[in-house]
């Protein structure tokens, strides 16, 4: 219906607000592939398959590139996924920068509405799923606990921070502060869900820096 010039910046347009989309409910949720990533990622793909389609002539197999596509992304989601002794992170990530690629696939192919529609789709298993699970699957507590660790010149803070913000806990939230010239405590008071309260604390116990891990009370919400 369009000249293949404007067909070509619909789709670009079209693939940008496809990303978005999703991406939106990446950086809301501050996870490690947000609206940038994710608009960048549906656009290439589209701009990877608009392009495929010049190679007919010459190769006569456009789905070549397409499946490079396919094969390359999953190096781009593997690198977002976190493992650590006692969980694995960021798959769900891994999985939406895959489908962002499928959907760019989609537009840059000239199904410019499907994609857009798609895109809706996964926004929306994304938000209802989460709710799901925090409502019915997550035991969400109120936890509160003191740790006490053996400062290292601050060397040990920084550790704690970076598990806490492995579990989208603000360490900010926390009360630091120092007993003495080398040691220190931080007291934290968060919501977060019963069986990651076990594993954050496992992680910190592993620390040999941390002298104890006092738990102040673990309670539900409305108690």
């Amino acid at each position: 219906m369009l000249e293949p010039a404007w067909a070509g910046i619909m789709l670009t347009f079209a693939s940008i607000a496809a990303g978005a989309v999703i991406g939106s409910e990446r950086e809301r949720r501050d996870k490690p592939a947000g609206m940038r990533t994710l608009i960048l990622v549906s656009l290439g793909a589209a701009v990877f398959t608009m392009t495929s389609f010049a190679f007919v002539t010459t190769t006569g197999d456009s789905g070549r590139v397409a499946a490079q596509i396919v094969t390359g992304i999953g190096f781009l989601g593997a690198g977002v996924i976190l493992h650590s002794r006692r969980s694995v992170v960021g798959v769900t990530t891994a999985a939406t920068i895959w489908v962002t690629a499928a959907i760019g696939l989609t537009v840059g192919a000239g199904y410019a509405i499907p994609g857009l529609a798609l895109s809706v789709i996964v926004r929306t298993v994304l938000d209802l799923v989460h709710r799901y699970e925090r409502e019915f699957l997550d035991h969400v507590c109120t936890w509160r606990v003191r740790i006490t660790f053996q400062s290292h010149r601050g060397k040990t803070q920084a550790k704690l921070q970076r598990i806490l913000s492995a579990y989208h806990i603000q360490s900010s939230r926390g009360q630091w502060s120092m007993l003495d010239a080398h040691r220190g405590q931080v007291e934290l008071d968060v919501q977060i869900p019963e069986r990651k309260m076990h594993e954050v604390a496992g992680e910190i116990a592993d620390l040999g820096e941390v002298e104890s891990i006092e738990d102040r009370a673990a309670t539900s919400p409305e108690g």
